[in-house]
């Protein structure tokens, strides 16, 4: 998880959304599976249908709340809008320093400067498309420009809104 820095809340409102999502340092008591204990597919579409699910829009036990859909279930996104999630493409960060793998559930370091993240376009499988108009939308990178994105800060180091 990550903040953008744009007001003096987003580290704050980060938190929240990473204790919402399941995503932070402490798991939620009752949860079948931690985000950042997610190893193998299967554990992934178990958080995605259970914390990410409960957690992305806004609801009372049986139907969405009133003037609220489409919103976090956290009573503060809707003056900051619908977020997204981005699958970073990126090759494994060789200067990853050491005090990372002791501090937490860190195994490896991935690099998220631009020069480290693929740009190329991909096919379903994220198979190599050597024609990048034949790419299918979600598979084509696009550039913080285009997505009128400011670079966002991880825990380790600030990646590319791309």
């Amino acid at each position: 998880m990550m903040h953008y820095s744009r007001d003096s809340v987003a580290y704050h409102y980060r938190l929240s959304i990473s204790d919402l999502f399941n995503c932070g340092d402490n798991p939620k008591r009752g949860s079948q599976v931690s985000f950042l204990e997610i190893k193998k597919r299967e554990h992934f579409w178990t958080w995605a249908q259970t914390d990410l699910a409960n957690g992305i829009l806004a609801s009372f036990p049986d139907r969405p709340a009133y003037n609220l859909r489409g919103y976090f279930n956290d009573k503060s996104s809707r003056s900051v809008g619908i977020g997204h999630i981005r699958q970073i493409r990126s090759s494994e960060y060789k200067d990853c320093p050491q005090s990372i793998y002791s501090s937490g559930p860190v195994k490896k370091c991935i690099d998220f400067d631009s020069p480290e993240e693929t740009t190329s376009a991909y096919s379903i499988g994220w198979k190599n498309v050597i024609n990048s108009s034949v790419a299918e939308y979600p598979y084509i990178f696009r550039s913080p420009k285009e997505l009128d994105g400011l670079n966002h800060f991880g825990k380790v180091r600030e990646y590319s809104a791309g």
